[in-house]
């Protein structure tokens, strides 16, 4: 940490234009075409979402659709086993919600990092490119 705040201004600029990650030897850092699965990753994100959203549809469409036919096999469980109907239920429900807030909180993420060359070595990324990822205002 010394050597960093000791440095020239010459010497930070070359630091922040060099690569994110000292590259394995015999590897060039590659910062104008840098091989990356940008379509690839892209492709999972929108497949992610819409398989995502298409769950909360059926799930909603289930709850609007059938719930009125189903409210008398459920309130004959729930006079059979009170305390386990509900407890099933309410799990049922957060785990459902708790999966999606996962899948669309992933989906957030890999957009953000899709604007930084997705898949990309980190040698192939520079340095003064990867701070204005990690911390964005």
């Amino acid at each position: 940490m010394s050597a960093i705040s000791n440095a020239t201004p010459e010497q930070l600029q070359a630091l922040l234009n060099g690569p994110a990650l000292k590259p394995p030897p015999g590897v060039i850092p590659d910062f104008t075409d840098p091989s990356t699965s940008h379509r690839r990753g892209v492709a999972v994100e929108i497949v992610s979402l819409l398989l995502s959203a298409f769950a909360v549809a059926m799930h909603i469409y289930t709850k609007a659709r059938f719930m009125h036919q189903m409210a008398a096999a459920a309130c004959t469980t729930l006079l059979r086993n009170p305390l386990g109907m509900r407890v099933s239920s309410v799990l049922c429900e957060v785990c459902f919600n708790t999966s999606h807030g996962f899948l669309v909180g992933y989906f957030i993420i890999g957009w953000l990092v899709s604007d930084i060359a997705p898949g990309a070595k980190q040698w192939d990324v520079q340095l003064e490119n990867l701070g204005s990822f990690l911390y964005e205002d």
